[in-house]
């Protein structure tokens, strides 16, 4: 409106992804002086502190922030491709954006795809952002009660036996980057588990079912920060798609961690086929020793089937001096799997 400007209406919402990593002080100065609540994707987990009263914390597929989304007068999109795998985890529909939609982003055919805006702002994150607080009229738009809400709604589905999984790796490694793959824990953390920083936080291509992912990019991150412990999280199926690259690991003696989730199969592609009434074929093989295979790589490796030993393994891990791998069993630690 004349009087409020394009992204200063009552109920305005801001949505980060991956190409705000690098402006993380830019989203806070601007939410803060907007009062509007920040939903992250999968690419802009711990761009907002845990703690900021602003920062939703869920991912932008869940009932609660789809509807905050829907209820919102103005929408601003900073670096996000508004890509299915971030909005239609879950496969509810398509988000349909009744609000004005502001898209800003580095590349311009970028700005217009999967969603069309009414204004496409074609620029770096950090610097369109630090332009367009300058612009902002501070006041109060209840921004924190408006996030406060859907917090609650979404801590109902929030499942202890994941987010005590997540306490033990953030609690032992506090700075860990996690490489996550198709395995329940990180779908959870996809949708659930928020991140202390940016940047500490990257999952495959989950549509496209990239079983393997997790073992290369962990790799490839822990010899780009070499000072930071770096996590695979994959489950026992997909780490068949690349354990081979274990060698690469002992060769350039990176430190990374390799945390194999074991359900002794394909179970979220099982489930499926059972739901679909589809005969169950390929998705029960038997898992190899994951311990006695790392080792024969030269690996370190642990077996853990509590949280005390994931932790302490964790720590061994950490100490090492070369790749280690950890084989979790969902069975002992999770009891079962939640149907995401």
């Amino acid at each position: 409106t004349a009087e409020t400007g394009p992204i200063e209406e009552r109920h305005p919402v801001i949505i980060a992804g991956g190409g705000t990593a690098n402006a993380a002080d830019q989203v806070r100065a601007l939410c803060e002086k907007l009062d509007a609540p920040v939903i992250s994707t999968a690419n802009a987990k711990g761009i907002l502190p845990l703690d900021h009263t602003l920062n939703v914390g869920g991912s932008p597929s869940l009932v609660p922030v789809r509807e905050m989304t829907s209820k919102a007068d103005t929408v601003l999109a900073v670096g996000t491709e508004i890509a299915e795998t971030d909005f239609d985890f879950l496969m509810l529909g398509d988000i349909a954006f009744a609000a004005k939609l502001v898209r800003m982003d580095i590349d311009p055919e970028q700005a217009s795809r999967n969603a069309k805006p009414e204004i496409a702002i074609t620029c770096d994150a950090a610097l369109g952002l630090e332009a367009l607080i300058e612009e902002i009229t501070p006041g109060e738009r209840g921004g924190a009660e408006r996030t406060k809400l859907v917090r609650a709604a979404i801590s109902q589905d929030r499942d202890e036996r994941y987010e005590a999984v997540f306490d033990i790796i953030q609690s032992t490694l506090p700075n860990a980057v996690i490489a996550g793959d198709s395995c329940q824990p990180t779908y959870y953390a996809l949708l659930y588990r928020d991140m202390p920083a940016p940047r500490h936080y990257f999952h495959s291509a989950s549509g496209f079912g990239t079983l393997g992912y997790a073992i290369p990019a962990a790799i490839g991150a822990k010899l780009a920060v070499p000072n930071v412990p770096v996590i695979s999280l994959i489950g026992d199926g997909a780490a068949q798609f690349t354990i081979g690259e274990l060698a690469s690991a002992v060769e350039a003696k990176a430190n990374a961690i390799f945390i194999v989730w074991n359900n002794s199969g394909y179970s979220e592609i099982s489930r499926f086929m059972e739901e679909a009434g589809a005969e169950q074929i390929g998705v029960a093989a038997p898992p190899p020793d994951y311990v006695a295979l790392a080792q024969s790589f030269g690996c370190s490796a642990y077996s853990a089937k509590t949280l005390d030993e994931l932790g302490a393994a964790l720590i061994a891990a950490s100490n090492a001096d070369g790749p280690v791998l950890i084989d979790l069993s969902e069975k002992d630690v999770a009891g079962g799997r939640p149907k995401i």
